[in-house]
């Protein structure tokens, strides 16, 4: 193999290398068992190829590939375009020989392959790469002959200016900015998705051509490995102004024009519209159209319409600048099919032959009641045209419409009409054709007596028959048009009238009575319901009708119809009673005082229309509602049965009777014994803290302390014997304990006088024993604490207390203190300490005065 030489070529390099004769099968197996190892083969070639764009090793290459054979010829780099860029540029190499599985780098940094070919590889210049020769891997592994210089990273590319900044496709653009590539291959410009033709290209200076489909938007510069600009100004892609039509061709002042064409703006300022020297004002456009109006002292000629960047152009028909007709008013403006009607108005012209007429779009005939003048022309009205606008045209001027629309009147009839008997000053509707749809369109009347209309349609007529109607047919007539009279008359009723009913409230069975006048005079002939439910009759005749409430009635007006007269209601309702009945009451027992709800139904909600009574006497009513009474038990009143009667209707009673329970209930009391001044409380009921209250023991008067409705703290006073409690409440009652209160002798003076632990604490807890005098021998009474903790008495007596102290506790525990109720207080002579011996001599005892007796009521 024989390699010829490398010739450089402008920023590239081109490297060409011939062989004296391709590989052959035989020159592989060669090559194979002449180097075994690869450091020998790797020392084979390094001297079979002095040329440094030679060297490299010799891999194993696994069989299958399609584009490489197992044993193929040595690449070959021939070129590498460019030779020099920034991260992000995309360099070509090409050559000869290459594989799918080459791998390329410069340095130590792997380049990112975009395309392999058996004759060319591109890849893009990776970051972080640096200056060196690209060297390709695979089965052989080559360098090329020169560098790849790295250049730092091109400045994105910056927009500036376009000039122009608008025009139609074909257009030379320049785009003046900075960092564009001097090369015009390597930019790219476009609007939107679309590119634009490259003419020439400088570093600051990009010359485009704008081509056909472009449409309107900023233009954007991208350099590869560089970035993209964007215009802060959008290219404005315009077309050739081109009219293609306008309608209508002729018109007066004021009148709207429309153009058709291409190349309008959206923007109605930028189009310039003239007609006869007189500018028209545009008042809207759209890509494809514009309308102008034609101004005062236009002329007819072509139109002249100019746009910026879009030309200016002429039309090529002539408006005709014409004085149309005007309507001012149609006479009548409403009228049926062969009515004649009037046109007033202006330049109506002369000629008959030149005026056409419409109705809705329906030809008129001009008539001969009026003659063609140019203020006035008379039509008649043609078949099957509906309510519109009135059209007239002028040949040669244009034409106007009526301000108002015609409204086609149908043929004035009268089909039907209900009630067909009715009472003087009730309402009728009659129904039919050719009606004024205004209250004075027409005249009603019912045998020559005048109706009052009080709405009117084309179809319909709803009239107010007068006091003073009697049987007849209606008369309707419309002034100058028509007249028409109902097939049948009206038959006029006199009508039942209400004057009253009694009674005014009732329960189902019940009779009522109704008066008033016209009520009939035969059962067959009446009718009586109310709210809806028809009622039983009992009697019918002079002036009354008497009817039975059926069940379930329920409230609302009474009505009564009696047959060819007509029907009445009452004014008012008719108040349905419920029956009263007591279904329940709880609680079924409570002393005076108590508050008792009774359940039943037919109560009245205003408390004082009930009246409820037990054992004779009156309770007092404090809520009510139609299902439920509250009543407050009275004092004095006896054990019976409820009784509950509602103004003006029955009394009933409850079936179960109601125990009335002793007012004043005593119970339990505590303590059961103790001597002269001390508290004892009294459980029960009944008690008034409110005052009125006495608590005696064997006939003294004891001391009041406390009182709460099922609680009382009295205190025993001096001279008491053993005797039970006695509770009186004036007006109430009085009761008295079971069990005596047993009055002790008096009690030594308390004190405490030695102090001793009996067991001393451990595992299980300590026991101390307080020896002295005035203990008391009720525990519920005597209160022990140890410092500030309080502690369980289990044993005492007058003269000893035994107390428990927890498990495990040592050290001093303070000063032991025992309470005695309603006796004072002492203390220990000493602290209490755990793990010292007690001293053997008791100090003098302290003892303190009991307080004196707490104030109550006596």
């Amino acid at each position: 193999m024989t390699l010829s030489r490398a010739v450089a070529l402008g920023a590239g390099v081109l490297v060409a290398g011939l062989f004296s004769r391709s590989a052959s099968a035989d020159d592989c197996h060669e090559h194979r068992h002449a180097h075994p190892h690869p450091a020998a083969a790797h020392h084979h070639h390094d001297h079979a190829h002095p040329h440094p764009g030679f060297s490299g090793h010799h891999h194993p290459f696994p069989p299958g590939d399609a584009m490489t054979p197992q044993c193929h010829e040595r690449p070959v780099i021939v070129a590498i375009e460019p030779s020099s860029g920034p991260p992000g540029t995309v360099v070509r190499l090409t050559g000869r020989f290459f594989t799918v599985r080459d791998r390329v780098f410069i340095g130590h940094v792997e380049q990112t392959a975009i395309e392999r070919l058996p004759n060319r590889i591109t890849v893009q210049v990776v970051p972080g790469s640096r200056s060196g020769r690209f060297r390709v891997e695979g089965q052989y592994t080559i360098e090329s002959p020169v560098e790849y210089r790295v250049t730092e990273a091109a400045h994105p590319p910056l927009v500036n200016r376009l000039a122009p900044t608008a025009g139609p496709p074909g257009t030379e653009v320049v785009i003046t900015g900075q960092n564009f590539s001097s090369r015009a291959m390597d930019n790219q410009v476009l609007i939107g998705d679309r590119p634009l033709t490259i003419r020439s290209a400088s570093v600051t200076e990009i010359r485009v051509i704008i081509p056909e489909g472009t449409q309107s938007g900023p233009v954007t510069v991208r350099v590869p490995g560089a970035g993209e600009g964007l215009s802060q100004q959008p290219f404005t892609v315009t077309r050739p102004l081109i009219i293609t039509d306008f309608q209508p061709r002729l018109g007066g002042v004021n009148t709207e024009v429309e153009f058709r064409g291409t190349g309008i703006p959206v923007d109605p300022r930028q189009i310039r519209v003239s007609l006869g020297g007189r500018t028209c004002r545009v008042v809207a456009a759209t890509p494809a159209t514009f309308r102008a109006i034609v101004p005062a002292g236009a002329s007819s000629g072509r139109f002249d319409v100019s746009v910026p960047l879009g030309g200016r152009v002429e039309t090529s028909w002539i408006f005709t600048v014409t004085t149309p007709p005007q309507i001012s008013r149609l006479l009548p403006p409403a009228g049926p099919p062969g009515a004649v009607i009037v046109v007033l108005g202006a330049h109506f012209g002369v000629t008959p032959a030149d005026v056409t007429v419409q109705v809705s779009g329906r030809p008129a005939a001009l008539t001969g009641a009026a003659p063609v003048t140019d203020r006035q022309i008379a039509f008649t009205v043609p078949p099957g045209a509906g309510t519109g606008p009135v059209t007239v045209t002028v040949r040669g001027q244009g034409s106007a419409i009526s301000p108002a629309p015609f409204e086609v009147l149908e043929p004035l009839t009268i089909a039907d009409f209900a009630p067909h008997a009715a009472a003087p000053g009730s309402e009728v509707v009659i129904r039919g054709s050719g009606f004024v749809p205004s209250l004075r369109g027409q005249t009603v009347n019912v045998a020559s007596r005048a109706c009052r209309v009080i709405a009117a349609t084309a179809t319909e007529l709803r009239v107010v028959l007068p006091t003073n109607a009697i049987t007849g047919v209606f008369e309707i007539e419309i002034r100058g048009r028509a007249a028409v009279r109902s097939a049948t008359p009206l038959q006029v009723m006199t009508p039942p009238v209400i004057s009253r009913f009694e009674p005014v409230a009732a329960v189902p069975g019940a009779d009522i009575t109704i008066y008033g006048e016209n009520l009939g005079t035969t059962i067959p002939q009446v009718r009586v319901t109310l709210a809806g439910r028809p009622c039983v009759l009992r009697s019918v005749g002079s002036g009354q009708v008497v009817v039975q409430l059926p069940a379930g009635a329920v409230s609302g007006k009474l009505q009564i119809q009696v047959e060819g007269q007509g029907s009445a209601e009452t004014a008012r309702d008719l108040e349905v009673l419920v029956p009263i009945t007591v279904a329940s009451f709880t609680p079924a027992s409570a002393p005076p005082g108590a508050l008792i709800t009774i359940a039943g139904t037919g109560f009245s909600p205003t408390i004082r229309n009930n009246t409820v009574r037990l054992g004779g006497r009156t309770q007092r009513v404090t809520a009510a509602s139609a299902t439920e009474l509250q009543v407050v038990i009275a004092a004095g009143t006896a054990t019976g049965r409820f009784q509950v009667s509602v103004r003006g209707r029955e009394t009933v009673e409850s079936a179960a009777t109601f125990t009335v329970d002793a007012a004043v209930l005593v119970g339990d009391f505590s303590p059961r014994s103790g001597p002269v001044g001390s508290e004892v409380i009294v459980r029960g009921r009944g008690f008034d803290a409110a005052g009125g209250m006495r608590v005696t023991i064997g006939g003294r008067n004891c001391t009041i302390l406390s009182v709460t409705p099922a609680e009382l703290r009295v205190q025993i006073p001096p001279g008491a014997t053993t005797a039970p409690l006695r509770v009186s409440v004036r007006g109430v009652g009085e009761a008295e304990t079971r069990d005596a209160f047993t009055v002790a002798a008096t009690i030594a003076a308390l004190s405490v006088a030695s102090m001793e632990i009996v067991v001393m604490p451990g595992r299980t807890p300590g026991r101390v024993r307080l020896r002295g005098s005035g203990f008391g021998g009720d525990p519920r009474g005597v209160r022990v604490t140890v410092g500030t903790h309080e502690v369980s008495v289990v044993l005492l007596t007058p003269d000893t207390c035994e107390f428990l102290l927890p498990a495990s506790v040592t050290g001093n525990l303070g000063r032991v203190r025992l309470r005695v109720h309603g006796v004072g207080e002492a203390e220990a002579p000493m602290d209490l300490v755990i793990g010292a011996a007690l001293p053997p001599a008791p100090q003098p005892p302290q003892y303190r005065q009991p307080p004196p007796p707490a104030r109550g009521i006596h």
